[in-house]
């Protein structure tokens, strides 16, 4: 039973439907944390923050919704670049789900220093 599962989870990791399903996670993670922990209005707050000057940009609470968003638009053209070039060469797929997937990271991880911010 064990080593059937193992093998099922292998399969599906090989297919690279997993990463796709993580990436997906991530920004919906990020969609939340935006959503409950900041929670972004019309209000003025910091949209960059550098370690050396401090916040560097000051915007609209509604414009903090531009990170989530633009990692999911990069994820949405990987995916078609996913699908486009699923027949030729598995390393290219391999390529774009891991840049998706380390930019729903970063953008995770961003977003995370911004509330300590905010």
């Amino acid at each position: 039973m064990f080593k059937t599962f193992i093998k099922t989870l292998f399969n599906y990791v090989k297919t690279f439907w997993f990463l796709w399903f993580l990436t997906i996670i991530i920004n919906i993670i990020t969609f939340f944390i935006v959503y409950f922990k900041i929670n972004p209005r019309d209000e003025t707050i910091a949209l960059k923050y550098n370690i050396f000057t401090g916040v560097e940009w000051y915007g609209r609470g509604l414009n903090l919704y531009l990170l989530p968003l633009s990692a999911l638009i990069i994820t949405i053209l990987n995916f078609i670049l996913f699908k486009r070039l699923k027949k030729y060469q598995n390393f290219l797929n391999f390529l774009t789900i891991f840049t998706s997937l380390v930019v729903g990271l970063i953008i995770l991880s961003a977003t995370l220093l911004l509330i300590r911010v905010n």
